[in-house]
């Protein structure tokens, strides 16, 4: 079973690299609310988690000290 924080990554990465966010698809009624997936404070757009919203950054940190770890593996073997 993956964690919670590793499928935020995946739909914050899925949403970012595919411009798909609930402030585009409310209007279609495929969302129940424009309001960002994640932090629920605000309207959810690329802008918003990319810059603003706080779960989305704290995923996308952890995510990045990963890969530096990977890369680190990688270099030392």
């Amino acid at each position: 079973m993956r964690s919670t924080l590793e499928w935020k990554t995946r739909e914050s990465e899925y949403k970012i690299l595919n411009c798909i966010t609930n402030e585009k698809l409310y209007p279609f009624g495929l969302v129940a609310s424009p309001m960002c997936t994640f932090c629920r404070e605000t309207a959810e757009s690329i802008e918003h988690l990319l810059f603003s919203c706080k779960i989305s950054f704290s995923s996308q940190d952890t995510q990045e000290k990963n890969f530096q770890s990977s890369q680190r593996l990688v270099v030392s073997n």
